[in-house]
């Protein structure tokens, strides 16, 4: 087999956790999915044995490595986990829900719904910083030779952040069309596209 530049890269959004279902927020928090989320990653497996895919990655959190290992299922190909595509740290907000981080920290989630790319979170990760460890990783990953088509199985913050990078969108705009559960994005990974990742700023 010749080796080839990436062809398509699919990002899945990993699968629901008990978390997801009480509405809290999980950034780096490691915790498995829950019977639904098995069941939505069932669903996108379905989907998966139509497509061609040579290489898997996952997230290293086990929520991702789960999906993961749902979604490919029979394909005989191992995961392989990225550091770049684990979800943003949200510091000392993980593991509260809405009410919570507005009691706590006033006015941080309103940012964060709209003007995302000027939020840090307490003792975690800015939204800037994910930023270019994404674009960071999508430059290497497209300078491989990986042979095909690439699946991430990641998370929300990861995949709004990289589909901004590809189609050259303000980080405004993150939150456009974003993932649920189970959902995936994918891209052709055109010469534009690519130097565009080489190019992007934050």
């Amino acid at each position: 087999m010749s080796l080839k530049s990436v062809r398509q890269i699919f990002f899945i959004r990993h699968g629901e956790t008990e978390m997801n279902a009480q509405l809290r927020c999980q950034g780096s928090i490691d915790i498995p999915l829950d019977d639904e989320g098995r069941e939505q990653m069932a669903r996108a497996g379905k989907f998966f044995k139509t497509v061609q895919y040579s290489t898997v990655f996952s997230s290293p959190l086990i929520r991702a490595k789960q999906s993961a290992e749902i979604v490919t299922s029979g394909s005989g190909l191992d995961v392989k986990t990225l550091e770049w595509i684990a979800e943003l740290n949200h510091g000392k907000v993980e593991g509260m829900n809405t009410t919570e981080i507005e009691e706590s920290y006033p006015g941080l989630m309103d940012r964060w719904r709209y003007e995302p790319h000027t939020v840090r979170f307490p003792d975690g990760e800015s939204l800037a910083e994910v930023a270019l460890r994404v674009k960071n990783g999508l430059t290497e990953l497209t300078a491989a030779r990986t042979d095909g088509n690439v699946l991430l199985v990641t998370h929300q913050v990861i995949s709004g952040v990289a589909r901004c990078i590809i189609l050259g969108l303000p980080l405004t705009m993150m939150w456009e069309n974003k993932l649920l559960n189970g959902g995936h994005f994918h891209f052709y990974m055109t010469d534009e596209r690519i130097a565009r990742i080489r190019e992007f700023s934050v």
